[in-house]
């Protein structure tokens, strides 16, 4: 019974709870098994490769006999030879949606072509939601996404901040049977600059529980609303747009 692990949770106390000290994230994690572990293995082993300049100590068997009915790809992406490869494939499936959006993530900096897929899905009639947390841990990353989320909110897209504590999950459901859930953020540094992993998961199972996951959060978070955008003082919109002039090393 051999487990893979892929998610966006750190190792760290700030992601635990103890009976002194509550949670400070929130996050979604998944345990994978069957064929699936493969990809995993090989990836793991080309990082430790990278990272070590030695073989792994160990490698274990190939899984060959699936466990569930999802079909699942593991993108890798880095600033190597794999460079753009989540990007391109979050651009493909949100030019590709039909119905719905469902975005989750803490740090939503998306290019501009991102950017550009993502209101042309409202335009076309597509029902998209993003949930962002309501105080970043980042507190720039928040500066810089308010000054282009009116482009959004102007084209009908639903976005609300989730209350505490800081919400550090990664999940974009699409339609009724389409999942990607990983590491990568939402922004240029992590789309470009880090070596991230991204699961495609098509399943409408795995869709429904996460789209339903994401409903209950944002039943319990703040809509945001064009005016809040709007009405910021000019300081404030100065230190936003100075900020976001930065975005790509954010």
């Amino acid at each position: 019974n051999t487990l893979g692990f892929i998610g966006g949770m750190n190792i760290g106390d700030e992601n635990t709870a103890s009976e002194k000290d509550a949670r400070q994230i929130t996050d979604l994690h998944f345990e994978v098994k069957g064929p699936i572990l493969n990809q995993l293995q090989k990836l793991f082993h080309r990082d430790w490769l990278y990272a070590t300049g030695e073989k792994p100590p160990r490698k274990v068997g190939e899984q060959s006999s699936p466990v569930a009915n999802m079909d699942c790809r593991l993108i890798s992406d880095g600033p190597d030879e794999n460079m753009d490869a989540l990007a391109i494939i979050l651009q493909s499936v949100v030019s590709a949606a039909s119905r719905s959006i469902l975005i989750m993530t803490p740090y939503f900096l998306p290019g501009r072509e991102l950017l550009s897929a993502i209101q042309s899905a409202a335009l076309r009639g597509v029902d998209v939601k993003i949930l962002l947390p309501e105080k970043n841990n980042l507190f720039f990353i928040h500066w810089a996404n308010r000054n282009l989320l009116s482009e959004l909110l102007d084209r009908g897209i639903q976005i609300a901040y989730q209350p505490a504590p800081f919400c550090h999950s990664k999940m974009i459901c699409i339609d009724s049977d389409y999942c990607l859930i990983g590491s990568a953020n939402l922004d240029a540094r992590s789309l470009r600059l880090n070596f991230e992993l991204g699961l495609e998961v098509i399943s409408e199972e795995l869709n429904s529980a996460l789209s339903e996951h994401f409903m209950g959060v944002y039943s319990r978070s703040r809509p945001l609303g064009i005016d809040e955008i709007r009405n910021r003082s000019i300081p404030v919109r100065l230190r936003d747009s100075a900020v976001a002039l930065l975005s790509p090393y954010l």
